[in-house]
């Protein structure tokens, strides 16, 4: 964890099994209460009641709504990291490297796509003095990203320009694809929009 107003009292809830179970029930209650009702018309309670535990063990995870919030950002981008690595793990070539890196990414972002609309449309409620905590989830995100994609530069001496904006733009161009999915939902299927970004991301990579 990276804010220590969301990590788990273990000293309060002795099964590390449960703290995990019900952590995971939270996180994921706090996502469809957040994306269906938006973040200021729920309650804590809300969420407590669509993750089936009292108000009170709530709180023995979060001291505030917003810290919900927090969960779902990092969760979503632990998530994309667990994600990516995994697709990286077979790959050996650096062409392989780079088809697991964008396969996983777009994996990634779609199947968690809830998450993403949440952050989008909720995260400027949150207090201007803890936006920096959830702005360095990004980066690390980000940060995880460019990282492959420098290495994988060097393997196949392609001309990736600046490294920090051609990561943003690998992370965030499936991101922004997702919150105008409201434009093509009934046109195209989710695999059609999947493999049209790969494509389309790994031709502009190797034009140079």
């Amino acid at each position: 964890m990276t804010d220590d107003a969301v990590t788990s009292p273990t000293s309060s809830v002795k099964n590390p099994i449960l703290v995990r179970e019900r952590r995971r029930a939270l996180i994921d209650a706090a996502v469809e209460v957040f994306f269906a009702k938006g973040y200021h018309a729920c309650r804590v309670a809300d969420v407590a009641e669509a993750a089936g535990i009292s108000q009170g063990t709530v709180y023995n995870y979060v001291n505030s709504k917003e810290d919900l919030l927090f969960m779902i950002v990092e969760d979503h981008f632990l998530a994309y990291e667990r994600i990516v690595g995994s697709a990286l793990e077979p790959a050996r070539t650096s062409r392989e490297k780079l088809d697991a890196l964008l396969k996983g990414t777009v994996e990634a972002i779609f199947k968690y796509r809830k998450h993403y609309v949440v952050m989008l449309r909720e995260l400027h409620h949150v207090e201007r003095n803890r936006r920096r905590a959830f702005m360095q989830l990004a980066a690390e995100q980000r940060k995880f990203c460019e990282n492959i994609l420098v290495e994988i530069a060097e393997e196949e001496n392609l001309k990736i320009g600046n490294s920090l904006l051609m990561s943003n733009l690998v992370v965030f161009l499936p991101s922004f694809l997702i919150s105008r999915g409201w434009d093509f939902r009934k046109e195209v299927n989710e695999q059609e929009v999947a493999e049209f970004l790969i494509d389309f991301m790994e031709r502009g990579l190797r034009q140079n």
